[in-house]
């Protein structure tokens, strides 16, 4: 399996991200520490702040080199059945 795959269907929360793109655009360039997960939400801590965003309005850049980034409606659901779901590579 790529290593791509493996985040996508991997726990999340721990991971340290930075969202690179975003519809709302106040969000982009927030970097920080994925705290909690729901069906559709990310809660990012960032400097003792805690920050909800939507998953599918975002998409994130995993550190530490950013070179993988993720849209963020492939992450939506539940983490266990994220497990279940298959993803299309190009």
């Amino acid at each position: 399996m790529k290593k791509g795959l493996n985040l996508v269907k991997g726990e999340l929360i721990g991971s340290a991200v930075k969202i690179v793109k975003a519809k709302n655009r106040s969000l982009e360039g927030l970097e920080g520490r994925i705290i909690d997960e729901t069906q559709h939400t990310f809660v990012i801590l960032q400097n003792k702040k805690r920050r909800t965003v939507l998953k599918d309005q975002i998409m994130i850049a995993y550190f530490p080199e950013h070179r993988l980034k993720v849209e963020g409606r492939l992450l939506k659901g539940k983490p266990e059945d994220r497990m279940k779901q298959k993803v299309k590579t190009k």
